[in-house]
């Protein structure tokens, strides 16, 4: 028996990295990940507190992470 798999079917997985004063690196390997076909993935990218970069490059980027914002 045949039936369409929605992406509801498939179990979430979260994709975790950290990003420290390297926002245009972060946009790199979310362009990579943006290219898996699984259906059914997040990202989630922590920011711990970068004095050098504006990490909000990367949310205007790509609106669909999460991102955290560490205050230290």
């Amino acid at each position: 028996m045949y039936y369409k798999m929605t992406r509801t079917s498939y179990p979430l997985i979260s994709i975790i990295t950290v990003n420290y004063n390297h926002s245009e690196v972060t946009c790199e390997l979310i362009e990579s990940l943006n290219k898996i076909s699984y259906p059914n993935i997040e990202i989630i990218v922590i920011d711990n507190n970068s004095p050098d970069d504006d990490p909000i490059i990367i949310k205007r980027k790509y609106p669909n992470i999460v991102l955290v914002e560490n205050p230290t």
